[in-house]
């Protein structure tokens, strides 16, 4: 078969299959997986065949029956979903979400963006992303910093980052208020979730979950932590105070945005 024929079989059956109705945006090292796993669990939602359809992000030029393709028919009563962090990072994420979904939600899940860089790294070493200890990486993320001349700005950030790896840097990402800014501006209706208050308050943060969703089940996950990492060394305490002291703003412009301060 032609790859015609096959753009025109998407096209033709993308109107029964169901379009995404909530978004899992952000952030990654942050929880997404095992909050999708969790979803799942209510019987409500049905997974595509993609977790992460990165290909809305990321497509030069998207269309929406190509993007529709991975997901399930449509069922009475059963919503699908996208987990893709991708959304956040990748600048036309969240424009293409309001253009081509306006009804849909999104979800924010952050933790402490030390803590996330951190993990971040981490999570590149064990997958030979990364050579350089985490002092030398913050040091050379630095010097990127140092160029960009508007860091509210989500497309100069990932012109300067994308550079290093399809997932971006581990410090930027953290700068969470950038991309919850641009969400609020385009109109998108998101919950921010902190990853720290969930776990200390699981069943709490979950019928908050279940509110924004508009979902009466009575059904409280199993208390699983999928893509758990294995344990690394601890952060050197250089590198945290330098941290710390660099997201402090942002997170401060967060919690004024939000209207909710995070433990960090």
């Amino acid at each position: 078969m032609t790859s015609i024929a096959k753009n025109l079989i998407k096209f033709s059956v993308a109107r029964f299959k169901m379009d995404p109705s909530l978004f899992i945006a952000g952030f990654q090292k942050c929880g997404t997986t095992s909050l999708y796993k969790y979803l799942l669990e209510t019987r409500v939602y049905i997974p595509g065949k993609i977790k992460e359809n990165n290909y809305l992000p990321q497509s030069t030029t998207f269309h929406k029956h190509i993007y529709l393709w991975s997901f399930p028919w449509k069922r009475p009563g059963k919503k699908t979903l996208d987990a893709s962090h991708l959304n956040t990072y990748y600048p036309y994420g969240l424009e293409r979400i309001r253009d081509h979904f306006p009804n849909s939600k999104i979800i924010f899940i952050m933790r402490n963006p030390v803590d996330r860089a951190y993990s971040h790294y981490q999570h590149n070493i064990r997958n030979n992303r990364d050579t350089l200890s985490f002092s030398q990486r913050v040091e050379e993320e630095f010097k990127i910093i140092n160029t960009i001349n508007d860091l509210s700005n989500i497309t100069e950030i990932f012109e300067k980052t994308v550079g290093f790896e399809t997932y971006g840097m581990p410090i930027t990402k953290g700068l969470y208020v950038n991309y919850l800014r641009t969400a609020q501006d385009l109109g998108l209706d998101f919950l921010p979730l902190c990853l720290e208050n969930m776990e200390n308050g699981f069943e709490g943060g979950w019928k908050t979950i279940m509110n924004f969703l508009n979902i009466d089940v009575d059904i409280i996950p199993k208390r699983i932590v999928w893509n758990r990492a294995p344990l690394y060394p601890e952060m050197h305490s250089r590198d945290r105070e330098r941290l710390e002291e660099f997201y402090k703003e942002y997170n401060e412009q967060l919690f004024s945005l939000i209207g909710e301060s995070f433990p960090w």
